[in-house]
């Protein structure tokens, strides 16, 4: 009986990848949902780096990632879009930027950003994306101790 409420716990649950500095994006997104997308379960895992935003998107290829832009970062952006096309095909990259950076949004989308959002506001569009990304890629139902076993660093064959 417990194995099986453990098995529910993560059951098909779609990922968000946030890539920001202080987790506002996260709660924006939170924030932003619609009453008849909150049935929709997903996981959220904010990271802080681009770097650790691919490591996450290694392990959840399927994943949306809703990346922070900021001038102070341009070159690093641009260069993980690029990366991410070819690296993780799978993944729906969607960019979230100030208003004041909207002329940047045509050269984020060559990049590889599949959206880009120029104001908290404008979230509606990115969930309805990741929403459809979500139903094209399904994530398999996984049960805890397959979860956690995929998890572990290293390669090991569980019982």
């Amino acid at each position: 009986m417990l194995d099986e409420a453990l098995e529910n716990v993560v059951a098909g649950k779609s990922s968000l990848l946030t890539c920001e500095r202080d987790g506002s994006l996260a709660w924006a997104w939170r924030r932003a949902q619609r009453p008849s997308e909150a049935a929709r379960s997903w996981q959220i895992t904010e990271t802080r780096s681009l770097d650790e935003c691919a490591q996450a998107l290694a392990a959840t290829p399927n994943a949306v990632a809703l990346v922070e832009f900021t001038t102070e970062h341009h070159d690093a952006t641009f260069d993980f879009l690029m990366e991410a096309e070819t690296r993780f095909p799978s993944t729906l990259v969607l960019v979230a930027a100030e208003r004041r950076l909207a002329a940047w949004a045509p050269l984020l989308r060559e990049a590889g950003a599949a959206w880009v959002a120029t104001e908290r506001e404008g979230f509606a569009q990115l969930i309805a994306m990741a929403e459809r990304h979500a139903s094209l890629h399904p994530q398999p139902a996984v049960g805890l101790r397959e979860a956690v076993w995929a998890a572990l660093p290293w390669e090991s064959k569980h019982p």
